[in-house]
């Protein structure tokens, strides 16, 4: 990005746009024509986050769910709304949340639930999520067979 569309993509930010604002907190995150500053990108997330951009509120969830000074329960609460719009990868994660147990009671009824939402949405990841879950038997009866079907379903090629 040149420095008059990093210049735009600022004033667009400034002025409210919750595009433009998950952008720049991206920009920030990634080092991408700044230094990296998670903390300035974190605000930028904010203010996109606030204004409904399921993109920012996915990214709010990574924040706090791996990022310094991790938080689950602002994760989750971030990745629910995220999840709310549609977002694949806010589904998976909550059914790892739920899975792993991480700042919830650890629930695989609840984890399947949510992985089998993520994998109607195409996230690859949670259909293999769902193919571990019926491999041990978490939360389902255990099937080999259920197993290799999810294991299948989404591996590439």
């Amino acid at each position: 990005m040149n420095n008059e569309q990093m210049s735009n993509l600022r004033g667009n930010a400034e002025q409210g746009d919750a595009e433009a604002q998950f952008n720049l907190g991206r920009q920030y995150c990634n080092g991408q024509g700044m230094p990296k500053d998670y903390t300035i990108a974190r605000q930028w997330y904010e203010k996109a986050a606030d204004q409904g951009n399921a993109d920012a509120q996915y990214m709010l969830g990574v924040h706090y769910h791996v990022g310094p000074g991790t938080d689950y329960p602002m994760a989750r609460q971030w990745y629910e709304k995220a999840a709310a719009q549609g977002s694949a990868e806010a589904h998976q994660y909550l059914g790892a949340f739920y899975s792993l147990g991480y700042g919830v009671p650890q629930d695989y009824t609840k984890a399947r639930e949510w992985y089998e939402k993520a994998a109607a949405l195409g996230n690859v990841w949670a259909a293999v999520f769902l193919g571990e879950l019926y491999s041990h038997g978490h939360g389902v009866q255990q099937d080999f067979v259920q197993a290799r079907q999810w294991f299948q379903s989404r591996s590439p090629g």
